[in-house]
């Protein structure tokens, strides 16, 4: 196997023969106007959620208002920040439910499809199905819209991922007459809920003394389902994890009987964020509030994967990066790298600004990234932040709302740079290896590799950005092969196919979500 250090210089350097590297950390110059784009409804709108198709294209999903009503609105955008106009019309979709939706959390299907799931005025969930072309798909519930009737007392803060076998996990906050408790909710493709799932496809988990609310969902590479959110502990909130088995069942294996809450700071905090790692450790993101001056921080917390904090992380577990600034983050996201990255709203004297913040995989804050590991992004004054995405080239997309000067909240996105780091004294080198092409790169659940000449009894070997190994495949004869994504997180490959103990071809893959 190659050093680790030429493996990583490989992997970057072939997306070109020279490559240009931004300053992690700033605004995407490529990107809109300056690394932003803000969309117009016409009344006032809102983001509340982001995803990256694999074509790489960015849909955004909220609410625009009209003069009765708030229907959910969706906006496409192409690699360089423009509408897209083979989406719906010009870009945009507005879709009407009843007097009030509000998208809430967008997702891509494997064969493209978009999901949103909403909030409507009869405090049900919604969820919504759109063609790849921004038409509603009649395939799922009734004209490509599914209700399911519970009560939720948590308007906009409700969560949605998709397993690999197309089912639509959504979490949130059901109310059982008294408090609110960690609702989960699991559907069929086609929108009605998943019997084998919970009690007819529904779960309640009661948490805390006074209640609860999950915020997020991940799911994990064995199918178990992440929420996190927060829960009374008689005086404050602290996080709240929840670990559920495929059908729904609280897993024992997790914390406390499925459970686990931590205190982060000293007074009240929020949970509304999670991600999983790639090695399976679970990071929980939101944001503490304190009696300094700044008020509220963000916060994160990592667990092992028994539910046990990581104190390997931050300070026992838990990371606060303190500012002088009222600081409230709203999501958090992996790099390639592993690196962490949050984002949110920073309340300053003069206004609200985008902010985001890199930290390195033991909690602290990268210096390399915007200026000491933050970047703040003033749009219009007054700007909300509500999510992210990270794209599989490492570009971090942000989106939330800005006011313009008839005092209207709009779409706004904003994409900051990340590149990958080359590791120094590195010397450039070239080799001549057959190129593998890959179709379609970037894939979400297959690609297909295409090689020049025909192979016998090969080899084929993946490895991620660090240059561990995370795929082998053995005994491949003929000239393609098929490669299934398995556990892979989003994020940059090496594929290196091998015969006779030597490389014969060499090249990239993007897995995608």
């Amino acid at each position: 196997m190659k050093p680790i250090h030429i493996l990583i210089y490989i992997f970057i350097s072939c997306f070109s023969s020279t490559i240009i590297h931004a300053q992690n950390g700033s605004l995407d110059l490529t990107f809109g106007n300056g690394g932003k784009v803000v969309t117009n409804f016409g009344y006032s709108s809102f983001a509340r959620s982001v995803a990256i198709q694999a074509d790489g294209k960015i849909v955004v999903a909220g609410d625009a208002k009209s003069a009765n009503h708030n229907n959910i609105a969706l906006v496409r955008y192409t690699t360089n920040g423009l509408p897209d106009i083979t989406f719906g019309n010009g870009g945009k979709v507005i879709t009407d439910i009843d007097t009030l939706a509000l998208a809430v959390s967008v997702a891509i299907q494997a064969d493209g499809k978009i999901v949103v799931f909403a909030q409507n005025s009869g405090l049900n969930i919604a969820l919504v199905r759109y063609q790849t072309d921004g038409t509603l798909d009649n395939s799922f519930g009734i004209g490509g819209k599914a209700l399911i009737h519970i009560l939720f007392m948590q308007i906009d803060n409700f969560a949605l991922a998709i397993q690999p076998d197309g089912k639509i996990v959504a979490v949130g906050a059901s109310n059982n007459g008294t408090n609110n408790n960690f609702f989960v909710a699991r559907c069929k493709t086609n929108g009605t809920l998943d019997s084998t799932f919970g009690n007819a496809g529904t779960v309640s988990t009661p948490i805390g003394a006074n209640g609860s609310n999950a915020l997020a969902v991940a799911l994990q590479a064995d199918g178990k389902i992440v929420a996190a959110g927060y829960a009374s502990n008689g005086s404050d909130n602290d996080f709240a994890l929840v670990r559920y088995n495929t059908n729904g069942t609280l897993d024992n294996t997790f914390g406390n009987g499925g459970i686990q809450t931590s205190p982060i700071g000293l007074l009240d905090e929020l949970c509304n964020s999670v991600v999983i790692q790639n090695d399976g450790k679970i990071i929980a993101g939101g944001y503490v509030i304190n009696n300094l001056p700044s008020g509220r921080d963000f916060a994160m917390a990592r667990y092992h994967t028994d539910g046990t904090l990581d104190n390997q992380f931050g300070n026992g577990g838990k990371v606060i990066y303190t500012t002088d600034s009222v600081d409230i983050s709203k999501a958090i996201g992996l790099l390639p790298t592993g690196k962490i990255v949050q984002a949110g709203q920073r309340n300053t004297n003069t206004g609200i600004d985008f902010v985001l913040t890199c930290y390195n995989t033991d909690g602290t804050a990268d210096n390399t990234f915007g200026n000491a590991g933050s970047l703040t992004a003033d749009i219009a004054g007054n700007d909300a932040c509500t999510a992210l995405a990270v794209q599989a080239d490492g570009k971090i997309v942000m989106v939330g709302s800005s006011k313009d000067g008839a005092n209207y909240n709009n779409f706004t996105v904003v994409r900051v740079n990340y590149d990958p780091p080359i590791a120094e004294g590195i010397e450039n080198f070239s080799s001549p290896q057959n190129t593998l092409l890959a179709s379609p790169n970037p894939f979400t659940q297959y690609t297909t590799l295409h090689f020049a000449t025909a192979f016998q009894d090969a080899t084929l070997v993946v490895y991620n950005l660090v240059g561990q190994q995370v795929i082998e495949l053995n005994h491949l004869s003929g000239n393609k092969i098929t490669l299934h994504r398995q556990h892979l997180p989003m994020g940059l490959y090496r594929a290196e196919l091998i015969q006779n103990k030597k490389q014969i071809a060499t090249g990239q893959i993007m897995v995608s979500n």
